[in-house]
């Protein structure tokens, strides 16, 4: 039975960050000593926060003159001609920062690596913000060990604490793999909606009003009203919950696992999707915006796959799958209904 306070806890896990930094000073290279902090890192929410503890007396000792920590020699007035050190004066204060700039040494060996090999522990950006630029895909391992691929033109805000690891897709998409933790649900929040992984990997897609979750492994819960229900809609691996508030519908079908996260192989796979939708997707892709002259073709239903670098084939081929022409003006491509 542990019997240990949480002061007495917490004064463990600094000293062993602060071991930590030592350790990383004296074999910097070591693959192995590397690989053994982060996984200490990633054991528990509370090694990562006093290593960032340790970090952060490194940057207030950084910034400080060393007058301010008296370490200047000091001179004996009774050789102050010849240059000399006192050797009792040099000691005593020897012992006294030996300690703190050991620390400060070492915290900065360790916040240097790890800001080469974690550098989303220390992202600091407002709200822990995460984004892709158009086009560009990227994969990232979050502060909890689970790791998200985010999808091009997205946009992820992360805030893990205690008690929950929240996320926020305020745009495009995104294909978690989380961590198991019991004690600190993973929750997906998507404008009103609440998605709570129930140890999975699953892909959430923001496309306007609608929203698609599909999942290939393990079980995910969703809450349309964005509060816990008392009977939430599930899912579980081969199953994608659609809701589209635009439309007032939700559906549940199935879904080829291998097809969920198709989007990172250049596959943009669609079921009949409204083409409103469908362009949502396709224009973090494309090279040029991709709009509809009329909002109602918006509501032309599309099956079949966009290859992410081939948009401009599709555009080409789309006047063979519905009524419309596609032209391309200086500011964007307009897809057009054509006349009865």
């Amino acid at each position: 039975m542990n019997t240990m306070t949480p002061v007495a806890d917490q004064a463990m896990r600094f000293d062993r960050a602060c071991q930590w930094f030592i350790d990383l000073r004296e074999s910097p290279q070591s693959p192995e000593l590397i690989a053994s902090w982060l996984d200490w890192c990633h054991e528990d929410a509370r090694n990562r926060e006093a290593f960032e503890q340790a970090r952060e007396v490194w940057q207030g000792t950084a910034n400080v003159a060393p007058e301010a920590f008296d370490l200047a020699p000091s001179r004996s007035p009774s050789h102050e001609s010849d240059g000399s050190f006192a050797p009792v004066t040099m000691a005593r204060r020897r012992s006294r920062f030996a300690v703190p700039l050991a620390l400060a040494a070492s915290v900065l060996v360790a916040a240097v690596l790890a800001h080469q090999l974690m550098p989303q522990m220390f992202d600091r950006s407002p709200a822990g913000l995460l984004t892709t630029q158009a086009g560009e895909n990227r994969t990232l391992k979050l502060a909890d060990g689970s790791t998200v691929a985010l999808g091009a033109g997205s946009k992820l805000a992360t805030h893990f604490d205690a008690q929950a690891r929240r996320l926020t897709l305020e745009q495009g998409e995104a294909y978690f793999r989380v961590e198991p933790d019991r004690t600190r649900p993973f929750i997906v929040n998507v404008g009103e909606l609440r998605v709570t992984a129930l140890g999975t990997a699953f892909n959430v897609r923001a496309a306007g009003a609608r929203v698609v979750i599909s999942v290939s492994e393990g079980l995910v819960a969703v809450d349309p009203a964005g509060e816990a229900s008392a009977v939430p809609l599930r899912a579980a691996a081969g199953e994608q919950i659609v809701i589209d508030a635009e439309a007032e519908r939700v559906q549940v079908s199935q879904v080829l696992p291998d097809a969920v996260a198709s989007w990172q192989s250049g596959r943009l796979e669609f079921t009949r999707e409204p083409l409103r939708a469908v362009l949502a997707s396709v224009n973090r892709y494309a090279t040029q915006p991709v709009a509809l002259s009329d909002p109602r073709l918006g509501e032309l239903r599309f099956t079949g796959t966009v290859f992410a670098d081939r948009v401009q084939d599709w555009l080409r081929a789309l006047p063979e799958i519905f009524p419309v022409s596609v032209r391309e003006g200086k500011a964007a491509v307009v897809i057009s209904g054509i006349p009865d």
